[in-house]
């Protein structure tokens, strides 16, 4: 009788679920070549509910009821980007997406010269206007994968949900985060109880304290540009607006110019979709500083190299934060067996949701404080586990280790 109840139970909240939403899975391919293209977006059209796809272009996207009637749209840098009606897909299960390059030519867009520092100043001073000043709430979701000498040794992931101030404020001071729900798996068979990695702290926080915009990074401050070299390298397309590709990189050795990369601006607005960029030397140094070992510890941490990629999202006018990505690798000497391993930490953030307005924070019993939250789950994956709220698919790598 009991398992009866269960049963009972588990079904009537599938239906639940199933009457709430609806599940669209499917891939992202390039129209040219059939390769994935990673992490493109897939969003309701001029909403801040979506999804990304994954490493191999994969996705699974759950669509409210009451938004059957809207377009998704599929989206990513360089590419022309592709809509569909939720009433038109036929195979939910399968739906296949070719998004065509589109390539522009410098001099055919660029009709006036242009001055890439005047360029980040404009950026710089339209922050405000760009990504609104009003206090914003984000459900986003949270995988971070931690490797050893190149193999998977766990991951943990997450729901969560970020509170942020308004853009007009550069301090995250009172920014929080909160946990949902999440769960965290290991790879048991390759763990050796006696090479067992050191606890890098790092985390969902990284939706505030790598949100360049909100905390305007040297490289895209109008005070602090002066330490930077910047070169207009490129003309991009993003959902049919054209986007200025400007790299930069530090003038001089310099404490204050510690990263090099691109930077991916819409052209009309001056509004900074992407940065892609990493840590030089003096970025690498100061990241060491902030690498604390213990005392009595066993391990010696060496922080080696930190690379990002940030995605901004601009529906109806205002951006917001839609997707990170952050590789950091670390030298660690283990004292007790005098060698030394090398681990690679992989995070992975994106925004699923999002709404304005005159928002209150979270209550102090709800804020993060700790990755410990994220173990409140383990085992294997229960299918209702993520209920209603939209997830990054796993890619290959990881299933070919955790899920078997």
């Amino acid at each position: 009788m009991r398992n009866l109840l269960i049963l009972i139970i588990l079904t009537l909240t599938s239906q639940l679920y199933a009457q709430n939403f609806v599940s669209i899975e499917g891939y992202i391919q390039d129209a040219e070549d059939d390769n994935p293209v990673a992490y493109s977006h897939v969003i309701i059209k001029d909403s801040g509910t979506g999804t990304v796809a994954n490493e191999d272009g994969q996705f699974i996207f759950k669509i409210p009821i009451s938004r059957m009637q809207d377009s998704i749209q599929f989206s990513a840098i360089g590419y022309k980007s592709e809509s569909l009606l939720v009433t038109d897909i036929k195979d939910r299960s399968n739906v296949l997406i070719k998004l065509s390059p589109e390539s522009k030519i410098l001099d055919e867009v660029l009709i006036t010269p242009i001055d890439p520092r005047a360029l980040i100043k404009t950026l710089a001073n339209n922050i405000p206007a760009n990504y609104g000043t009003s206090a914003t709430k984000l459900t986003g979701f949270y995988r971070e994968t931690v490797k050893i000498n190149d193999q998977f040794y766990s991951y943990l992931e997450g729901v969560i949900e970020a509170y942020k101030t308004g853009y007009d404020n550069q301090s995250i001071k009172s920014d929080q985060v909160k946990i949902i729900k999440g769960r965290r798996r290991e790879n048991k068979i390759i763990q050796d109880s006696t090479r067992l990695p050191p606890n890098i702290n790092s985390g969902p926080l990284t939706i505030h304290s790598y949100d360049l915009i909100k905390r305007r990074a040297n490289f895209i401050n109008a005070k602090k540009s002066k330490f930077y070299t910047y070169e207009l390298t490129d003309i991009t397309t993003y959902n049919g607006k054209d986007i200025y590709v400007v790299d930069f990189k530090a003038t001089k050795p310099s404490k204050k110019a510690v990263a090099f990369g691109k930077l991916y601006i819409d052209i009309d607005t001056k509004a900074l979709l992407r940065a892609d960029y990493q840590f030089n030397a003096a970025g690498v140094e100061a990241l060491n500083k902030n690498v604390t070992n213990g005392k009595g510890s066993n391990f010696i941490v060496t922080a080696k190299s930190l690379q990002v990629v940030v995605d901004y999202e601009i529906p109806k006018g205002k951006g917001l934060i839609n997707q990170l990505r952050i590789k950091m690798g670390f030298d660690y000497y283990i004292k007790s067996l005098a060698l030394t391993d090398y681990m690679e930490i992989n995070l992975h953030l994106i925004t699923t949701a999002s709404q304005r307005g005159n928002l209150p924070p979270f209550t102090k019993a709800e804020i993060f404080r700790s990755k410990r939250a994220f173990a409140n789950y383990l085992g294997e994956e229960d299918p209702n586990f993520w209920e209603n709220y939209n997830i990054l698919k796993q890619d290959k790598r990881l299933k070919e280790v955790f899920d078997n």
